[in-house]
């Protein structure tokens, strides 16, 4: 019995070794030269999907806050420059017909005045114009070069002469403004105003206007009315506030 058991024990302690060294044995760790070269047998596709995300991803969102930052100067630049132009082009908008003095480009002007009326011959008892006294004067525009003047002398009865007039602008060369507007014409005279004795009768007028600011215009003229087989003259003289017109 001794001599079988012996060969029974020395095959099963050859067997639980072999076992022990296929089973039992812990695995060994993989060099890294070996894990290079199974990186560099990998295709392409598994190469790009192992590595990290690359920051040119990331290149275009950069590009456009690059962009973004270089555009906020220029932004906040334009506004100023384009309220300056706008304002500037808002005034030459707004008067266009006045110079750079302050005084009218434009003999396209109407006034309405006060002044007096200093009668110069004729029958005192015919008409307030050779009489004299105070004046309301105007003028009324409809082109550069054509107007109606109107003066109403307040005097015994009243006299009112309206006239249609050729009007002839002077400016001055330098800065193109209006210096003096003479005029001559010619209308309607009508006499005894307040009165029950009314005469109309032709009228001639003529005279300058001279624009003084862009709001203020005094003038001149000469009036001389045919009533009742008279006539009766006066100087009168005045001053008008002015404006643009009815006729723009």
């Amino acid at each position: 019995m001794p001599l079988m058991l012996d060969p029974l024990r020395a095959g099963l302690a050859l067997a639980f070794t072999i076992g022990l060294g296929a089973v039992g044995q812990p695995a060994q760790a993989t060099p890294a030269a070996e894990l290079t070269e199974l990186a560099a047998d990998l295709p392409a596709t598994e190469q790009d999907s192992r590595q990290p995300i690359a920051l040119d991803q990331f290149g275009a969102p950069s590009t456009q806050a690059n962009r973004l930052q270089e555009a906020v100067p220029t932004l906040a630049v334009a506004p100023a420059a384009l309220e300056t132009d706008s304002h500037f082009d808002g005034q030459l908008a707004q008067q266009p017909d006045r110079a750079a003095n302050g005084r009218r480009t434009s003999s396209k002007f109407s006034y309405i005045g006060i002044g007096g009326a200093i009668g110069l011959s004729g029958d005192d008892d015919s008409s307030a114009l050779g009489e004299g006294g105070f004046a309301l004067l105007s003028k009324t525009a409809f082109s550069e070069n054509l107007s109606l003047h109107n003066a109403s002398i307040l005097g015994n009865g009243g006299t009112s002469v309206i006239a249609l007039t050729a009007d002839f602008p002077i400016r001055n060369q330098e800065t193109g403004d209006i210096s003096i507007v003479p005029f001559v014409g010619g209308g309607l005279a009508i006499s005894d105003l307040f009165g029950d004795d009314t005469d109309v009768g032709f009228a001639l007028t003529g005279g300058i206007d001279v624009p003084l600011s862009y709001r203020w215009t005094a003038t001149g003229r000469v009036a001389a009315a045919f009533l009742d087989d008279n006539t009766d003259v006066a100087l009168l003289l005045g001053v008008g506030y002015t404006f643009t017109g009815f006729f723009k």
